[in-house]
């Protein structure tokens, strides 16, 4: 194959007419903006707009009328969509833009409420616990049975009033595009985390990784949450629920990392969606039962229950968990002492 980057490249970075991919260093960002050009134009499609991070590569490479205006830092303006997100290309971080808020002599309905929300485009979930608020009060009326149209009651108006005047502070938030400081380490893990409330349950994905001095350091990756079914269920229940979506997220962004994982972490700090994961589906009723179906729950998955004891984080494996036994299970647990060194106990 002629052209093996530019071919992978099109295949899994282009969406629609819009092209979005990166290298790990210069000399391969540049062989690929070459690879693709040459590619592209053997077909008579013409790239042009190019952004980039490091605007010295462009320049090496591309015409002034084919790089995107907004690169030019100097301009002020190098903030940018990207698929919906918006970029900033001088500092390299992702940011926010929330329209200002409403007065208080507003009429605000359901309508409103559910257009404020859209508007919050967030597909990584950064700011999910911040979405999630606006979602549980729109459930709130949907339990009321208020109309879209019908002005909302007044103690859910003033809720969301002092909510959607507070929403322009992201504005001021700014995030690493970037979740790894060196692509060439060795030692890369994700560690996946869950919860659960009477309202709301969620899931976010972390990577750790071993810096050049022999630390680790850590980046959120993505983050996903859903508001409690209208119909009650028990917090283990919902646990669960939060296990399954933390699962399938996994599922579908790890692959899209093209990192070498050595290892994968989930946590939770329920033992009985551990109970329900380490053993058989058909041991459980019908709602527990169907969550694993085709494994969808990572079974091959490392899944840890975090308890601290005496300062220190254990770690439980449910793979060690003892579920024949209901009344008392018996597990294996390591716990980190200070010398950074396993030490196995029973409990």
């Amino acid at each position: 194959m002629e052209y093996p980057k530019a071919a992978a490249a099109i295949i899994r970075d282009f969406y629609m007419d819009d092209f979005l991919s990166g290298a790990e260093t210069k000399d391969e960002a540049a062989t690929l903006i070459r690879q693709l050009i040459d590619v592209m134009n053997s077909a008579g499609m013409k790239l042009r707009k190019w952004s980039s991070n490091d605007i010295d590569l462009l320049k090496s490479i591309l015409p002034d009328e084919d790089i995107e205006l907004s690169n030019y830092y100097d301009i002020g303006g190098s903030t940018k969509k990207i698929l919906g997100l918006y970029w900033d290309a001088h500092t390299d971080k992702l940011r926010f833009k929330i329209s200002p808020g409403v007065g208080s002599t507003t009429a605000i309905s359901k309508r409103d409420i559910l257009s404020d929300i859209a508007s919050i485009f967030d597909p990584l979930g950064l700011v999910g616990p911040v979405v999630i608020r606006a979602k549980i009060m729109l459930q709130a009326l949907w339990r009321e049975k208020v109309n879209w149209d019908e002005p909302i009651p007044i103690g859910v108006r003033e809720e969301w009033l002092k909510y959607r005047n507070l929403l322009p502070a992201l504005n001021n938030l700014s995030i690493s595009r970037k979740i790894l400081g060196d692509l060439s380490v060795g030692h890369i893990e994700i560690h996946g985390f869950l919860d659960a409330s009477e309202v709301a349950y969620g899931c976010c994905l972390y990577v750790r990784y071993a810096t050049g001095t022999g630390s680790y350091s850590t980046s959120l990756i993505c983050a996903k949450s859903k508001v409690a079914p209208i119909k009650t269920l028990s917090i283990p229940r919902l646990e669960l629920c939060a296990a399954l979506l933390l699962s399938r997220l996994a599922a579908k962004i790890i692959p899209k990392l093209q990192l070498n994982i050595k290892r994968r972490y989930f946590w939770t700090d329920s033992t009985i969606v551990l109970a329900w994961i380490s053993s058989p589906a058909a041991n459980w009723k019908v709602f527990v039962g169907n969550k694993f179906k085709g494994k969808s729950c990572g079974r091959n998955i490392s899944w840890l229950l975090p308890i601290e004891i005496g300062g220190k984080c254990i770690m439980v494996d449910r793979s060690r968990l003892d579920t024949s036994r209901r009344t008392r299970m018996t597990t294996v647990t390591r716990t980190l002492d200070r010398k950074g060194t396993y030490s196995r106990f029973y409990c």
